[in-house]
Order: structure tokens, then C-alpha cells, then sequence
């Protein structure tokens, strides 16, 4: 058909586990952009629309690209610092539509990280 656009069709069964996460970076000189987690889903794979970060329970970027996770950290001062980091997998979309706070295909990574003096 003249005009239609790439189309991905997924399928996948019985994907029942959550991403897997796992903090790569535990400290960072000030003035660095951002620590890595690392993140990957062996059943339908890491939604990357799904990211959600806070540092100190400060809301910040996230971005996934091929297993990584980057989550800025850029204007945090220097010292300890917690993140948490909500990743689901492209199941979660299809989970319980009609039941709220169900999130079976959902990972949450709580970690300590440093911003040390650069």
C-alpha cells in the first residue's frame, strides 16, 4: 500500500519478569552529566517510554539506548545522593488494563551514588 509507514509487531508469551537493573556508576566528579544503570529485559525488551528518575526525590531525566540507562546528574552538589529508577518492559503495557497500581513487569532500582569534587 503506496504510503504506509514501517510497522513492528511483538509478540511475545508468558512474560511474567521484570527488567533487570543495576547501578554501573557509583560516583562521578561534579560537573559530570549523568551516572549509568544498566537495564535489560531478555522477554519483551526495556520500554524506553516507561523511565522514571528522581535523585534526593527531585524529579530528572532519563534515557535508555542499548542496555544503558543514563540519568543526569547535572546540578546536584557534591556528596551522597539517592536515586530511584522505575523501568518497565514493553509487557507492562499490556498488563492489567483494568487494574490500577498492578506493575508485575516493573523494576524499581533504589542506590546510593557520590559526586565527588572534581
Amino acid at each position: 500500500r503506496a504510503g504506509a509507514g514501517r510497522f513492528t509487531f511483538r509478540f511475545w508469551l508468558n512474560d511474567v519478569t521484570p527488567p533487570a537493573l543495576g547501578l554501573r556508576t557509583r560516583s562521578v566528579r561534579h560537573g559530570a552529566d549523568s551516572v549509568l544503570v544498566s537495564a535489560a529485559d531478555a522477554g519483551s525488551g526495556v520500554y524506553p517510554d516507561s523511565l522514571h528518575a528522581t535523585i534526593d526525590g527531585r524529579l530528572t531525566r532519563a534515557k535508555y539506548q542499548r542496555g544503558v540507562v543514563r540519568v543526569r546528574v547535572t546540578g546536584f552538589a557534591v556528596g551522597k545522593h539517592r536515586l530511584r529508577l522505575r523501568v518497565s518492559d514493553y509487557q507492562e503495557t499490556k498488563n492489567t488494563e483494568n487494574v490500577a497500581r498492578i506493575l508485575p513487569n516493573t523494576r524499581t532500582l533504589t542506590a546510593t551514588f557520590t559526586i565527588r569534587q572534581g
